[in-house]
């Protein structure tokens, strides 16, 4: 029996965005590393072949919401046509099932009890995370070094496209990728985390 590594997801918010997606999507490429990319309704139809290129990729698409509100500020009729459109949007796109689209990461982590009872009522999976860097503020150095200080088996590490945040998230992507790889992590998506590991460190089942 082969040895067992741990698992690390890459995952990416806000997108998909025309030059930060198309410069991650290449990164990604070069290291054989496939991501989850929790995207923006508002952000899909102008950057459809993005999308498009992302999945055929094997990246793991996902739902942002369709604008960055918070979740509990949307009305609970608001919030669920919002997903809904989104993941119809997403199925258009992409040709995959609506039923296979469940992930959805609340904008900025934020939800009350009445969200997550709602999201669980309507089938979806909320996924929250286990680091959060501050690239939009710091260098590529200290990112990398950031993350690889909390780095471990189990971790769903969130990273940012568009503005203000994602200019050089393509470089960060790239930087760090190699040092996590030194660790010997097995990449994997958030889809691949719930099969695999039934709901393992970052992910809140409710």
């Amino acid at each position: 029996m082969g040895k067992s590594h741990p698992q690390f997801a890459l995952t990416f918010d806000d997108g998909p965005h025309p030059v930060d997606t198309l410069q991650l999507l290449e990164v990604l490429d070069k290291h054989q590393v496939k991501a989850t990319f929790f995207w923006l309704g508002e952000n899909l139809e102008k950057n459809a072949a993005l999308v498009q290129a992302a999945a055929r990729a094997g990246h793991q698409v996902a739902l942002h919401g369709w604008t960055h509100r918070p979740f509990p500020l949307l009305g609970t009729r608001q919030l669920q046509k919002d997903l809904e459109r989104t993941r119809d949007l997403l199925t258009d796109i992409t040709g995959i099932q609506a039923a296979d689209l469940r992930d959805v990461r609340p904008p900025y982590g934020a939800v009350v009890p009445a969200t997550l009872r709602s999201l669980k009522e309507w089938d979806y999976r909320t996924v929250l995370v286990s680091s959060i860097p501050l690239h939009w503020v710091q260098s590529i150095k200290a990112t990398v070094k950031q993350v690889m200080q909390h780095a471990q088996g189990g971790m769903i590490l969130d990273l940012h496209e568009g503005q203000p945040m994602g200019p050089r998230i393509a470089k960060i992507t790239d930087a760090l990728l190699p040092e996590l790889k030194a660790r010997e992590f097995d990449f994997v998506t958030v889809d691949e985390m719930w099969r695999e590991q039934d709901a393992s460190v970052g992910i809140a089942r409710v």
